[in-house]
């Protein structure tokens, strides 16, 4: 509930609604709106908890460089063969993520993430891909991001258990979710770099080393070089 201008917020479960509430919704204000706000969390809980196989764990799906795919598919493709990122935080410490899966689905239908992999202490990282021609703000992506880390930790039994059965390996991942934006610097370059402080919790990254990933005709530069790299260096841009 909310009462603007003077805006007050409380949370009440349904069966504390009673009628003084209503009364209180539609009664005539001069200067003043009300409202409701209805979530229903049961609801999206039961979605969350949809997917539990079929992960796509440690599986190349797809073409490598599809002629009609997006640059995101591209270099989502790419890191993934790969296998390997290295996040440098300082000079002395730097995270090794190895890469386990791609475009893994988090719901029966819809959501996606675009990169999976985990680090030496098993904390699962989450790695949102965009082009150098998105247009979208840092912001959104922020909030696309959360949502694939709140729903994350219901599904990582399912998702090790997958990967033992393919690998033979017990995979024991945390809950400790690490999130990262993947992008060109061109993309950077577009953005409000004032917003940055306000996503703290998220490394946005560039690759590092490379002048350009994309050619003139938006091919991948990095698949021609694939059998050149063990690992791609990512390089912090809001620090």
């Amino acid at each position: 509930m909310d009462d603007i201008p003077d805006f007050k917020e409380m949370e009440l479960s349904v069966n504390e609604f009673k009628q003084e509430h209503f009364d209180w919704l539609i009664e005539k204000s001069k200067w003043q709106s009300k409202s409701f706000k209805i979530v229903n969390r049961f609801k999206k809980q039961e979605k969350m908890n949809e997917r539990k196989k079929h992960f796509k764990i440690g599986t190349f799906h797809g073409t490598l460089n599809p002629v009609d795919g997006s640059k995101e598919a591209k270099l989502r493709n790419v890191i993934y063969l790969i296998g390997n990122l290295l996040l440098p935080l300082t000079n002395t410490k730097k995270i090794k993520i190895r890469v386990i899966g791609y475009e893994i689905p988090i719901e029966n239908k819809g959501k996606r993430i675009d990169i999976l992999g985990y680090d030496s202490e098993l904390n699962p990282w989450i790695i949102e891909l965009k082009a150098d021609s998105s247009n979208e703000k840092i912001a959104d992506i922020v909030n696309q991001i959360n949502d694939y880390a709140n729903i994350l930790p219901l599904l990582l039994p399912g998702i090790t258990n997958e990967f033992k059965n393919k690998f033979f390996l017990d995979l024991k991942l945390t809950n400790n979710i690490k999130k990262i934006i993947l992008a060109p610097r061109e993309y950077y370059l577009k953005q409000d770099k004032t917003s940055y402080p306000l996503v703290s919790d998220i490394y946005l990254c560039s690759l590092a080393r490379l002048q350009k990933v994309f050619d003139s005709e938006n091919n991948l530069i990095l698949d021609s070089k694939l059998n050149q790299f063990d690992e791609l260096t990512l390089k912090i841009e809001n620090r």
